[in-house]
């Protein structure tokens, strides 16, 4: 399988500028002098991608923000305190005002009785004579100096009525203003709340992104080093080409000055043309594999590294996956789903405490609702384009195992046949243009089989990374 160097590259440059590092970072650690690294050895000289520094300072921009609404949320609570304290004084005074209305419309009825009583006792004095002329009048003074005295109590009585039901009436208005700022403040307190509450699910999810950027990171380092390797081995397979195409063109220039009838000069030209063609494609291919060493290095903490370009000859991965267990693994660690449920968390206890404040028919609770709907809906989205996403992976892990298998078995099939041709030509029963035809096929097959170990390598990475929440676009 030929090497696309476009495509390559392409991949170089999108990994490059999604986790470039900064130069001096790069210049910050060394290497023993003449040390060679492969993979293995290069993955702990993995420099932090910038995503980690923003979400660490995105970190401690939501421990200082929790803080605060830590310290707002206080002061709320002691603001209600107060104000149910105010609540707790002035049903104080309602009572007593309660007690001293009562008492007042008590007495101003008893005076009323009394006068009532007196005005009886008028009505029932004997005719006057007389004789009793003086006695009565007397009497009648004393019973309407009684009834003027309390007729003057009533109306001071009615006073204090009026007093007592004016400061009742303030004291209603005031509750009612302590009761608008309670509510004011308990709708400040849920929110502050659930802000709080919140903080700590989005701590959790930035400590995960974190260690997925890691992870990422390792993965794109092995994506450059095994394109790497295989531009290596795509050079030395057109290095083994050039070297056959000039045999060619010395055996056919040799039968063309011997004059030997079955070549031309035009053939001798297309072969030139067609070795002409092969040093330009190493020409890229070199240029390739210098933009990936680069792409390499730029993912480190070092500038300069020697790097073995080292395949392995087979893959171990007996690993046996189910498409069920990998899409609910995904969905279950997504941080990006963990966000959404987050924020549906928070949305939720915020509606459920809204609506004991305000009732159902707030329109502050309704707004509220309908953004919790709109997340529910985003969310439910959002984990279905996650279960398409591990079916995609899973069925190019299947693809990719088939290739592998064939690939390897071509291989094998190829070395055989190789072997084979070695004893013909130690013989002398074949050419060295023969064998070497034979070694460029042998070294073709090589180098698919080795993509096939890559793409198998990688495409067990991204199950992995999938495993764990992570997607890689």
């Amino acid at each position: 399988m030929k090497i696309a160097a476009v495509i390559v590259l392409a991949i170089a440059l999108s990994v490059n500028s999604i986790l470039s590092v900064n130069a001096a970072v790069a210049q910050s650690a060394s290497v023993a002098y003449g040390e060679r690294f492969g993979l293995d050895q290069l993955i702990p000289l993995i420099a932090l991608p910038p995503s980690i520094a923003v979400l660490e300072s995105e970190y401690a921009l939501i421990e200082a923000q929790q803080k605060e609404n830590q310290t707002q949320f206080d002061d709320l609570d002691r603001q209600t305190k107060r104000y149910l304290d105010l609540l707790d004084d002035l049903d104080g005074q309602t009572e007593s005002l309660d007690s001293q209305l009562a008492d007042a419309r008590s007495q101003r009825y008893f005076f009323l009785s009394q006068v009532e009583l007196l005005k009886q006792q008028l009505s029932n004095l004997p005719e006057e004579t007389s004789e009793n002329a003086d006695e009565l009048a007397e009497i009648r003074a004393e019973i309407n100096s009684q009834i003027l005295a309390f007729e003057n109590g009533i109306t001071s009585l009615d006073e204090q009525i009026r007093y007592y039901s004016r400061q009742s009436d303030l004291i209603v208005e005031q509750r009612l203003d302590y009761e608008r700022l309670l509510d004011s403040l308990n709708r400040q307190s849920v929110a502050f709340e659930n802000q709080i509450r919140g903080t700590d699910d989005q701590k959790s999810i930035i400590r995960d992104k974190i260690e997925n950027a890691k992870e990422t990171s390792t993965y794109a380092l092995q994506v450059f080093y095994y394109n790497a390797c295989l531009e290596h081995e795509n050079i030395m397979l057109l290095k083994r080409r050039l070297e056959l195409f000039e045999l060619q063109i010395e055996i056919e220039s040799t039968k063309m000055s011997l004059g030997i009838p079955d070549t031309t000069q035009f053939n001798i030209d297309s072969l030139i043309r067609t070795r002409n063609a092969a040093e330009r494609q190493l020409e890229v291919s070199k240029l390739q594999a210098d933009l990936l060493e680069e792409g390499i290095i730029d993912l480190l903490t070092v500038a300069e590294v020697n790097i073995d370009y080292i395949i392995p000859d087979s893959v171990s991965e007996n690993h046996e996956y189910s498409l069920k267990d990998l899409t609910l693994s995904l969905i279950r660690n997504s941080t990006v789903l963990s966000e959404y449920n987050a924020q549906i968390k928070a949305q939720r206890s915020l509606t459920d405490s809204l609506i004991r404040v305000t009732g159902a028919n707030d329109t502050l609770y309704r707004l509220r609702l309908a953004e919790l709907n709109y997340m529910i809906a985003q969310r439910n989205e959002y984990s279905d384009s996650l279960g398409k996403y591990a079916a995609s992976k899973y069925n190019a892990l299947l693809a990719i195992e088939s290739i592998y298998a064939a690939a390897t078995s071509a291989h094998q099939t190829a070395g055989a046949r190789m072997a084979f041709y070695l004893i013909l030509y130690e013989a002398g029963e074949i050419s060295r243009l023969e064998l070497l035809s034979e070694q460029l096929s042998l070294q073709q097959s090589q180098l698919e089989a080795k993509s096939a170990i890559v793409n198998r390598i990688n495409s067990h990475a991204e199950i992995e990374l999938l495993a764990r929440g992570i997607v890689v676009e």
